[in-house]
């Protein structure tokens, strides 16, 4: 029984043998401490990747200060290499990737541990000019979930400005 007093539960008002008191009393012991040292990690796990987001990706020509610097929805051909930013929120001790993907093939993937509560990486791609047409980024944690993806269009005229990335829906 609980007793208000010492804010203890109490086996001696429990009928039976002491031998029963001490078998309810190991058995219980034995599933709250089971619960707690199997929920808590994974419930603290869960939690941080169900809040963890892509804040921003974007592609841009060049990187200063952690920060993107004339960002880009297509490049032409003659613009080999390319710079794809993201910011990162709530995964701090997590994986983050960037896959590099073109027509379909994955052509890079570069990983990344997400080191504070707010993360800024870039990766980078020398693109050939036969390598024209449409790249898509992916963000992806460590468990494989899409946090979301840019794409790039390589071979036509330069279109400047802050392309939207387009989040992973919910259903992936």
């Amino acid at each position: 029984m609980f007793t208000p007093r010492s804010n203890r539960f109490s086996f001696q008002r429990l009928r039976g043998s002491a031998r029963s008191r001490n078998r309810v009393a190991a058995l219980l012991g034995s599933l709250l401490a089971g619960a707690c040292i199997a929920t808590a990690p994974q419930a603290a796990e869960d939690q941080r990747t169900t809040e963890g987001r892509l804040e921003r990706a974007v592609f841009a020509t060049e990187i200063k200060d952690r920060e993107p610097v004339d960002p880009v929805s297509s490049l032409p051909t003659n613009r080999g290499r390319v710079f794809f930013f993201t910011e990162i929120v709530g995964l701090e001790g997590h994986t983050i990737r960037h896959r590099w993907e073109y027509k379909g093939e994955t052509m890079a993937e570069v990983e990344f541990d997400v080191r504070g509560p707010r993360w800024r990486v870039y990766s980078s791609k020398n693109l050939l000019p036969i390598w024209s047409g449409d790249w898509t980024v992916r963000v992806l944690d460590d468990s494989g979930r899409e946090l979301g993806q840019t794409q790039l269009a390589y071979g036509g005229p330069v279109n400047r400005g802050n392309p939207e990335s387009v989040p992973a829906s919910p259903e992936d």
